[in-house]
């Protein structure tokens, strides 16, 4: 006699570390948990040397993803955390750079996170929250993971 199949509740669906559940949808973009996903093939070395260069105000046009599902956003570089700052960088990396994106909304937006260094996760992660610069507030509860970084560019300042 076969078992009555039970309803999955939220409870019941996997976080990854971030809190994130294994798929979210992020500004139209399904974003698989860290667990789920596969390293897209990307050239850690340039990614490096951009972010390495890259300054406050500064403005990025970055493509992340996983192996299946790839994304991009151009947005300004509002943050940078790292031994040359006053503020630590973030999830156990030594260099953390944030991005607000997607440009052209002023008063809500997504911060986007990604850091290397450190031994606790593989470089240029990408993480976004919902961000209220105003006060300078992230929404943490909506956290959402979305692979790493394959590509990233700096951009003219006039470049929209």
């Amino acid at each position: 006699m076969s078992q009555p199949e039970s309803e999955q509740t939220d409870d019941d669906i996997p976080l990854d570390e971030t809190g994130v559940t294994d798929a979210s949808d992020i500004n139209g973009m399904i974003v698989d948990s860290a667990e789920a996903a596969t390293e897209p093939g990307r050239n850690v070395d340039h990614i490096t040397a951009v972010l390495e260069k890259v300054q406050h105000g500064d403005r990025v046009k970055i493509v992340f993803g996983t192996s299946s599902l790839k994304t991009s956003i151009s947005g300004k570089v509002v943050g940078i955390k790292g031994p040359k700052s006053s503020r630590p960088p973030d999830a156990g990396w030594t260099k953390t750079i944030e991005v607000l994106g997607p440009e052209g909304d002023d008063t809500k937006g997504r911060l986007y996170r990604m850091g290397a260094g450190g031994t606790k996760a593989d470089p240029w992660l990408i993480y976004s929250y919902q961000y209220y610069p105003e006060l300078d507030m992230l929404e943490m509860e909506d956290a959402a993971w979305h692979g790493w970084i394959i590509d990233v560019q700096r951009v003219p300042e006039e470049w929209g």
